[in-house]
């Protein structure tokens, strides 16, 4: 049984069909950008490389969810829920 995607990655399948490269792809696009801000990030992919706005929206907020994630760990003092450093004890 194929499992059902929901969210922005629900959208990635026809993003790789239009534009004709995978994901991947995109995110190294953005990681070396040097951008922090979302709409900065979803405006790059949508002027750079005429994405349109649901598709940018789409890969921007699955990479800056998988780079908080990889961010956010029990040794970097940040956890997903909170959002802000742990006060050291």
């Amino acid at each position: 049984m194929v499992e059902k995607v929901y969210g922005p990655k629900s959208y990635f399948p026809s993003i790789e069909k239009k534009y004709g490269h995978p994901i991947a792809h995109w995110k190294k696009i953005l990681e070396s950008s040097g951008l922090e801000k979302h709409l900065e990030m979803v405006s790059l992919l949508k002027i750079e490389y005429e994405m349109d706005h649901d598709h940018a929206n789409a890969i921007v907020g699955d990479f800056r969810q998988e780079r908080w994630f990889s961010f956010a760990s029990p040794i970097s003092g940040f956890t997903a829920t909170q959002g802000a450093p742990s006060p050291k004890i």
